[in-house]
């Protein structure tokens, strides 16, 4: 990064494919082949076939955060032996679905993340 503060590594483009298959469910080609299945629940609607997009909204939180932790803990000389990070988020599907006035372009009302810690003996 600092050879290069303009390139690739510094700056990367990230990019995914979806594709819708039916009803609620699409396929999601991420790099190094990984596909996701995303889906509605059938509450909804769905199929339960597939992660929700309000799952995968969570998920890059989640992983965001622990790469930070785990990166800043090894740089400080920290073993990271274990680590679980849980995010959740409360969704108005009235807001979401301009159901409710006024109307807000935003559907999750509120974001919890836990990291839960362990230090160990001695």
């Amino acid at each position: 990064m600092r050879r290069d503060p303009d390139g690739a590594v510094a700056k990367p483009i990230h990019q995914v494919a979806i594709e819708w298959q039916q009803g609620y469910r699409t396929r999601t080609a991420v790099s190094g082949g990984e596909v996701i299945q995303g889906d509605e629940p059938t509450v909804y609607g769905g199929q339960g076939a597939g992660a929700t997009p309000q799952e995968l909204l969570l998920t890059p939180v989640g992983h965001c955060l622990t790469a930070t932790y785990v990166g800043g803990l090894t740089a400080a000389g920290v073993a990271v032996r274990s680590m679980k990070v849980s995010v959740s988020g409360k969704v108005d599907f009235r807001a979401a679905y301009g159901r409710e006035r006024p109307c807000r372009l935003r559907a999750f009302t509120s974001w919890s993340m836990s990291i839960p810690t362990h230090r160990p003996p001695g």
